[in-house]
């Protein structure tokens, strides 16, 4: 999935890690054919929601126009959740890929950002911002009503429901402040909560910061986005946060989404003025870029 920051504290730069041994074996992962979709957004001179097979061809532009960001595909493949701005604040969408009829969501004063499907198909998560402070909404499709999961002071983003839909992984925004600093030092760690929002965990503690959670298919692995100083990478750990190993090198990795068979994983490449969707191999490494021709490419999501 995904994210657009509207928060100023939340563009703070992320934090290397110290790669860990993990076993191929246990991501289930080998070379092979790539299965599924991509969608994504897409650029070239106007936004668009785009969708393409992942092992490729012909690329279908979904929905055009306004500042889209953070697509999500539903549990069945059939409808795609996505925030969208047009002439102001942004709001959350719902598209029927087969005949392309839009529904809008969410009618707020304040922006609605960064939706993730729960796996039941009944409730969607996403972020707005509260108070001054973003925080993590879930929204009840049946009712059409939403409610805060994540109440404190603290600023919560990127949610992202595990695939048995029990928990969720978010990111939170930290403060701390040492003697020889004059001014507080924000950074983002990885969280999981239960579904209901309580019993948050903290998984992630390193000097710097993570975010863009992502739950591998059979629940046994987090993807997520650490840096060390400009330069991002794609790390994958176990939930309870052992088992740490880097996937990519940078040199900005952002935003992963795993493959329906675990396989691999797809996420935004920004380099040099640039930004392209790439796919990694979890077990083999070797980055490879979908290709949708000359076009700014980001936010990628697999089904």
């Amino acid at each position: 999935m995904r994210r657009v920051r509207y928060a100023a504290a939340l563009v703070v730069l992320f934090v290397g890690l110290i790669p860990a041994a993990a076993s191929a074996r246990d991501h289930g992962e080998r070379a092979g054919r790539t299965p599924g979709r991509i969608t994504f957004v897409v650029s070239s001179g106007v936004r668009s929601l785009a969708v393409v097979p992942a092992a490729g061809g012909r690329l279908r532009q979904l929905v055009r126009g306004g500042r889209i960001a953070d697509p999500d595909w539903s549990p069945d493949g059939r409808r795609i959740v996505f925030s969208r701005a047009r002439a102001g604040i942004a709001q959350l969408y719902v598209l029927r890929v087969a005949d392309r009829r839009l529904r809008q969501l969410t009618h707020s004063r304040q922006p609605s950002i960064e939706p993730d499907w729960s796996p039941n198909g009944r409730q969607i998560v996403f972020v707005r911002v509260v108070g001054g402070s973003t925080k993590v909404l879930m929204y009840n499709l049946r009712t059409r009503s939403a409610r805060v999961l994540l109440p404190g002071r603290h600023s919560d983003s990127t949610p992202a429901y595990s695939p048995n839909g029990r928990r969720i992984a978010f990111t939170r925004l930290l403060t701390s402040s040492g003697a020889e600093a004059e001014e507080p030092v924000f950074k983002n760690e990885i969280y999981v909560a239960q579904a209901n929002g309580s019993h948050p965990v903290r998984l992630t503690r390193s000097p710097g910061t993570g975010v863009d959670p992502a739950w591998s298919p059979n629940g046994r692995w987090i993807a997520y986005s650490a840096a060390t100083g400009a330069s991002s990478r794609i790390v994958i750990m176990r939930p309870n946060g052992t088992g740490k190993r880097v996937v990519t090198e940078g040199p900005l990795d952002l935003e992963p989404a795993w493959s329906p068979d675990g396989r691999n994983i797809a996420f935004t490449r920004r380099t040099r003025g640039r930004a392209s969707i790439e796919i990694v191999s979890v077990s083999a490494g070797r980055p490879h870029e979908l290709a949708v021709g000359r076009r700014v490419a980001t936010s990628p999501d697999w089904h």
